[in-house]
């Protein structure tokens, strides 16, 4: 497993600690500051949703490239693939509520922080198969 493999996933893996560790006090704030920022920047929703769907994607085949050429097994890349789809799938619909203006409740955070976990899981296995002899 490459060294740059290691670092992306590590990258990944923090960023998704923290999501995890997130608190729906803060998160609703951050979520005033987007709805404000999309206000001012005059971004139509789809189009920024859009952009925001194919970013991720992108960023998923190049991480699933990086597994592949690093010798992961082929159904690993089909579980890191299928399960940041449904990561994708439910940030979405997380986003077209807050760009919609509904309200974003204690449960949608939750659901959130269960993908968070999920992927934290799915991550710790990636970095233990990679440093495993």
């Amino acid at each position: 497993m490459s060294l740059l493999t290691i670092l992306v996933t590590l990258g990944v893996l923090g960023y998704n600690l923290f999501q995890l560790s997130a608190a729906y006090t803060w998160v609703l704030a951050q979520i005033g500051e987007y709805r404000n920022f999309v206000q001012t920047e005059q971004v139509t929703p789809a189009r920024l949703r859009r952009f925001n769907v194919l970013m991720t994607l992108a960023m998923l085949v190049a991480y699933l490239v990086l597994l592949y050429f690093s010798g992961f097994a082929f159904w690993l890349l089909s579980s890191v693939g299928i399960k940041y789809l449904l990561t994708l799938f439910l940030s979405d619909r997380v986003q077209e509520r807050i760009l919609s203006g509904k309200p974003f409740s204690s449960l949608h955070h939750m659901l959130l922080k269960v993908d968070s976990l999920f992927n934290v899981l799915m991550l710790s296995f990636v970095l233990y198969v990679s440093v495993s002899p």
